[in-house]
């Protein structure tokens, strides 16, 4: 009589497991292929400071629809046959649509020339999913 209700306990207990395995699968498999819908922008953004000096902050005219309250990272590069990473920052843009004119720091180390800076913008949905976009300006003149 003892063995059998032990035989019932197990089987409970591995059906419980199995269960909980199957719902941490799907909601895994959920995060991982849900459709989210972050953001748009209209590209290349408009540079609204063509000539910008070193140490100066270039302003750019930025149009979107953002769709969700997360704030994503933003990786920024100026570009022109070399390739000048700056630190990460957030983005914070409010929900909706608009128009915006924001602004970087022009490195003083960054050489004179023509550049254009590439966005990388990172939106962590949930903890299995990050999604990446990116994103460009209008070519701009760094004087000394």
């Amino acid at each position: 009589m003892k063995m059998k209700t032990k035989h019932k306990i197990s089987h409970i207990l591995a059906c419980l497991g199995f269960c909980l395995i199957v719902i941490i699968w799907l909601v895994f498999m959920f995060w991982w292929i849900y459709p989210y819908k972050t953001s748009t922008q209209v590209q290349p953004y408009k540079v609204i400071t063509h000539e910008v000096k070193q140490g100066e902050l270039l302003k750019y005219e930025m149009e979107y629809c953002k769709y969700t309250t997360k704030i994503p990272t933003v990786e920024r590069q100026f570009i022109d046959g070399i390739i000048y990473t700056v630190p990460q920052g957030n983005a914070q843009i409010k929900k909706g649509c608009g128009k915006i004119v924001n602004s970087i720091l022009i490195p003083q180390a960054l050489p004179i020339g023509t550049y254009y800076v590439h966005s990388t913008v990172s939106w962590k949905m949930n903890p299995v999913r990050i999604i990446n976009q990116e994103f460009i300006t209008e070519k701009f003149i760094v004087t000394k």
